[in-house]
């Protein structure tokens, strides 16, 4: 394959990966960002690992999970909050900004959970010029609910 074809994929799939570009002013406090679903793979969860270096038996040895009394491996909480970027990221479009997340780990996913990430907009406001959206964002699955509540800022484009 050659270069010119891989970057062709490249920014096919960048733009696959975007919705469409949301502005400030169309967005209302009270609105539903739209949801990412995601089902981890033990395999994800030992490339994430990898990445990481956060090599703990509970998110990769089944059989050492549950001997410790857990259902299965679990979902690390720094890919929880990965999965709630995606989902920003994906809401914001190319010209929008991640400005800050933050989340914390109250529940347990694990890899049979299809994990749903979901998110509304709480506040939104102009400074200096910028543009800011507020959000409270979270993960849940069917198995036990809301498992990763957070929050995040974005900036977005104005229409003007």
């Amino acid at each position: 394959m050659d270069i010119e074809m891989i970057y062709t994929q490249f920014i096919f799939f960048r733009k696959e990966a975007y919705m469409a570009q949301v502005y400030f002013e169309d967005v209302k406090v009270g609105d539903q960002i739209p949801s990412f679903a995601k089902q981890a793979t033990l395999m994800e969860l030992n490339r994430f690992a990898g990445s990481n270096d956060e090599f703990v038996l509970i998110h990769m040895d089944r059989e050492y999970s549950v001997s410790v009394g857990l259902p299965d491996v679990i979902v690390m909480g720094n890919l929880k909050c990965a999965y709630l970027s995606r989902m920003l990221m994906s809401w914001i479009g190319e010209e929008g900004t991640l400005r800050k997340i933050a989340s914390s780990y109250r529940g347990m996913d694990i890899p049979s959970d299809t994990m749903v990430c979901k998110g509304i907009v709480t506040d939104k406001y102009t400074k200096d010029g910028v543009n800011y959206v507020v959000c409270d964002i979270w993960a849940e699955n069917e198995r036990v609910g809301k498992t990763t509540p957070g929050s995040a800022i974005v900036t977005l484009p104005s229409r003007k």
